[in-house]
This record gives C-alpha cells, structure tokens and sequence, in this order.
C-alpha cells in the first residue's frame, strides 16, 4: 500500500513537471498576459485606485513610492501626494455679491484685524489676547495698549488666546511673514506662563493677572482666594515672593501659606484654579497648528515640548486634569463614562491630545499609550483604572458625541460642539491610519456637521469657523462624496458678513425678523430659541462670534472706547486662506 502511494505521488509529480515545461515552451495567445513585456514606461507614475499610494514604474512593473496617507496624511492625484483639501481642484465662490457683505474686503478686513490685535489687544508683557476699555479721546483708528484704561481678563483667556495662536500659525504657514512669526513667539511665551505658573507640568491655568499693568489687577476681595470645598468654583490663588501659593482662610480670617510653590519669578501674581475642557481646547489647537504649520525651530520645539507635557500629566492622571491642590478640577476628565459628558465627546478630546503628544514628541511610550491603551490595538488592555471604564477602545464610543440634544437640537450645549470640533479637527490631521481616519472624517461629517437633517444642525448655523474645519478634514477621494464646496462657499459669505469693528455698536434683533419658538426651550430655563440662526452681520461683538448659540435675540449699546478682541475673524479667514478656499486679493 505504501508503495502504491509513493509511485502516485512520483507520478503526478512527473505529470506537473512536464506541463509546467510544456506550457513555458508553448506560445502565449492573444488574450494572455506577457511577462516579457513591460507593464509601464520607466519612471512614469499613477495614483493607487484608493488614491492613499503613488506608484511609480521600475523596470518595467509598477511598484510602491510613497504611501502618501500613511506617511504625510495627504492623498495621490496625478502622480503626486497633495493635501486632501485640494484634491479635485475645488473652485470656491468670493461671495462678492452678498448685500449684506461689509464695504472692506476680507483682506482689509484681515489687515486691520491683524493689526488691532497686536498693537490693541495684547500687552507685550502679559502676552495674552483681551478686550480693551479705551481712554478718552481714543478709539481703535488711533489707539495702541498704552492707552488702555481696562483689560477685560476673564476666566478663558487661555482658550481665546490659544484661537488667535492658530490664527497667526495658519497666517505664518501662508505668507512667511515676519509679524506673524513675532506674534508666535510673544503668546507662545504666553502660554507657556501660563503652564509654570500653576507649578504643575501639564496643567494650564485658567487666567492670571500680570503685576504692574495699568488697567489690569488682582482681585481685592479675600473670598475668592477661599479653596472651594467641592471644585465646583473657580478661585484665585497669590504667589508669594519666594514662588509660594497662598490662599485664604475664611474660618480664621487670615492668608494661609500653602505647601505648593511655583517659579520665583512669578511673585506678586495671581492666577485662578480649576481649569477646564474649553481651556484646553484653545490650548491644544494652537500647539497642535503650531507644531505642524511653522518651520521656525524655536516656535516648534516650544509647541511639541508643551503638548508632549499634556500628554504625560493625562497619561500620569489616568486621562484626568489635577490641579495644584492635588485634585481633579471640575470639567477635567477625559476618559469615555467619566459621566461628566457625553462619552464620544470625552473619547474625541483624549484622542486628540494624546495622538499630538505622541507625534510632536516621538516618544515610543506616548505612542504606545495611543495606540494600545486608547485604541486597544493590541487586544483588551485594562490600562486607566478608572470606574466604570471597561478595556474597550474609545474609537467604539464616536457614536455616542451627545452634541444634538432634546428637539431640534434645543437642549444643545454650543459649547461642546466647539471644543468637539476642534479635538476632531486636529485628531485628524494628525491621524494617517487611512481606515481610521476615515471613520473619523465620517463622524465629522454625518454626526457632527450633519446629523440626522437636524433642523439646527451645524450645517444650517452659517458658522464660517466649524464649516472651515468640516470641510477641511472631510473624507475626499474615491467613495466619497467629495469636496463639500457649499459649506465652503457658506463660511466665506459669513466672513463677507462679519462686520469691519469689533467695537459695540447699536444692535437690537426683535421677533420681527426671527420670531422665537416657543417649543424650543434651551438648556437654560426661561431661554426660547429662534426658528433660525441670527446672521452674523445682525449680531452684536462677541469674544469670539463662532463659540455661541446662533439662535437668540441680540441687544447691545454703541460704545467705541469698549472693542472685543479679533481672533473670531482671524482664524477662519486664515483657515480659509491656508486651505485654498479664500484669494488673498479677495
């Protein structure tokens, strides 16, 4: 029997080897492919059909160049890599003919911005952005700081500080211009302060107070230096003169010096505690643009060097921010069922931050942390220890953002939808897996910017800030349903309509033009929305005009001494520029 098997298998062995020979002796047909010929012509190049590779012709056959998705996050068209946002050379229209666009152009309108925010609304030893209450006799036509009589610091300086950061970094990424490279510098200082001052790596404050600025000055009142019990309150803190933090006792009536200090060099400021989301969601944009946008080597280590900080406090925390006092502030988690909010909110935030530290750092560790305990890539890991947090990766949780809440969207929190815009955003841009990517791109599009034909979805709100940032990271390409050139062409028509001064001007829109509907209560009890969103050019200054609810009644008093900062103009219009969409002779 053995035998028998092993003659069969001599067999039909000889039987292979001769028509194997056979059909290499015999001559092709017409319809059989000829290995001899070649494929291609030497050095010719073409686009994989999924557009993510360039090919290139090497002795005959086609053969991998460059992964263009994996290697720079861009796609391949006509045999080159090139930025996703111009692929199929868009077209956009300037929207000159909008009637309620404003006389200057939206250059001149850049211009004087630009200007105002350098020479108006940052003191170059403070280096952050903020309103300005003028003196007498001045207004922004001839004013500088020196004559600010208020600086109207707030609890989110860092956040819209770190909005104009971008601005200038898409502005520097367009015209290499040695302004916008100084602005860098000054607010990247900035920020930086605002970081050592808390005395903790990682951790930004919320605002501080610099000494010796007219107009500017620590709060007077002991009770808002009282710890709060429940860090449910923002509160101030002084640093004394050998960098101590002091604060004070309610009980005994006294200043109390704590265990904490902080560099010297900071004596005689105050800064306030409990820092949050929206925070670090203006932080973490301008590193994020920064650290990819401008090739100056000072301004990009200083962008990685903070971000690469972020990531190991949230690593060391368990994805939670700690303040100086040791616990987690208020709206500081970031891990999915932290049960604070939504858990694809909270997992798109983290995403982000810690996807930009491991880039900016090129620390294995970070990357590893991204990838194993944040997307669980290499199989159930339980790595936060934190409740109610199963091994899961967060990825599974970007169906359930939260952004649309109640009817029509009228319980909406339009402060989630900007911080989530801007982790998104940044999250992919940094992120070239090309199957993840795609899914991110896809949340964006159909559950962020468009959900469900919400009647108030953010399609629909004009918003020229989050339309940039839809468009810009949206999935292009083949199986897509390409570039979205209508949101496009909305934000520049918003932008036309964004009026020439920030100063407070006479605004009063009744039910007449948008009549309120009174099925529609907002979160805030009391508080009915409009049936549509109030246009730009009918809304009174804002900090920063794209952060809001679109959908309310707005009332203001002309008052040309009093002018809100300009970065709500400069980072779309720069944006814009940046990715194509806006002429720098528009």
């Amino acid at each position: 029997m053995m035998k028998l098997v092993k003659y069969q298998i001599c067999f039909f062995a000889l039987l292979f080897l001769i028509t194997a020979a056979c059909e290499k002796n015999s001559k092709p047909s017409e319809t059989d492919d000829d290995d001899t010929m070649p494929q291609c012509n030497e050095g010719e190049k073409k686009c994989t059909v999924d557009a993510l590779a360039l090919l290139e012709c090497k002795n005959g056959e086609w053969t991998l160049a460059d992964e263009c998705m994996v290697n720079y996050g861009k796609l391949c068209e006509n045999g080159a890599c090139i930025d996703p946002w111009r692929y199929g050379s868009p077209v956009f229209d300037p929207c000159e003919g909008d009637e309620h666009a404003t006389q200057m152009t939206l250059k001149e309108k850049a211009e004087k911005y630009d200007r105002l925010a350098r020479v108006l609304h940052v003191h170059p030893l403070h280096k952050r952005i903020t309103h300005v209450t003028l003196a007498e006799g001045y207004t922004e036509d001839n004013a500088t700081y020196e004559n600010v009589i208020a600086w109207d610091t707030g609890e989110n300086d860092g956040l819209w500080t770190g909005l104009y950061i971008a601005s200038q970094a898409f502005r520097y990424a367009v015209t290499h211009d040695d302004e916008a490279l100084d602005n860098l510098r000054l607010m990247l200082e900035g920020m930086e302060i605002g970081m050592r001052i808390t005395g903790v790596s990682g951790l930004f404050t919320r605002e501080y107070i610099t000494p010796n600025i007219a107009g500017m000055s620590c709060p007077t009142n002991p009770s808002e230096y009282v710890p709060s019990t429940d860090k449910k309150d923002n509160k101030w803190v002084k640093v004394d003169t050998d960098g101590t933090i002091v604060i004070y006792d309610a009980v005994n009536s006294q200043w109390v010096r704590t265990e904490h200090k902080v560099p010297a060099e900071f004596a005689g400021y105050c800064w306030l505690d409990n820092v949050s989301k929206d925070e670090y969601s203006g932080h973490m944009l301008a590193l994020g643009v920064t650290y990819l946008l401008v090739d100056d080597e000072e301004v990009r280590t200083k962008a990685a060097k903070l971000l690469e900080e972020v990531a190991d406090h949230l690593i060391l925390h368990n994805m939670a921010v700690v303040d100086w006092d040791g616990r987690i502030t208020e709206h500081g988690r970031f891990w999915p069922l932290a049960l604070d909010d939504f858990p694809g909110f909270n997992a798109i935030l983290a995403l982000s931050y810690i996807k930009m530290g491991a880039v900016a750092s090129g620390r294995q560790d970070i990357i590893d942390f991204y990838n194993n305990c944040l997307l669980q890539k290499s199989g159930p890991l339980d790595c936060l220890g934190q409740p109610l947090t199963p091994a899961q990766s967060f990825a599974d949780w970007l169906r359930f953002i939260g952004l649309y809440v109640g009817h029509d969207a009228c319980k909406s929190n339009w402060n989630n939808f900007s911080m989530v815009f801007l982790g998104m955003f940044t999250l992919i841009w940094y992120e070239h897996d090309p199957a993840f990517r795609w899914i991110l791109a896809d949340t964006l599009e159909n559950q962020m910017f468009t959900h469900n034909d919400n009647y108030r979805d953010m399609r629909k709100q004009h918003n020229a800030a989050w339309s940039m940032i839809a468009a810009s990271m949206k999935n292009v390409g083949p199986g897509s349903s390409g570039q979205d050139i209508k949101a496009v062409n909305d934000a520049i028509c918003a932008l036309r309509q964004f009026p020439e001064s920030k100063s407070m001007s006479n605004i009063d829109t009744g039910e007449d033009d948008f009549p309120t509907d009174y099925n529609c209560e907002s979160r805030f009890a009391g508080e009915y929305l409009t049936y549509n969103p109030v246009p730009v050019y009918l809304r009174c200054p804002e900090t920063f005009t794209w952060w809001s609810n679109p959908y309310g009644h707005w009332q203001c008093t002309e008052n040309p001494r009093y002018i809100k900062q300009p970065a709500d103009f400069l980072l779309p219009y720069w944006m814009g520029r940046y990715f194509g969409y806006i002429d720098g002779s528009w």
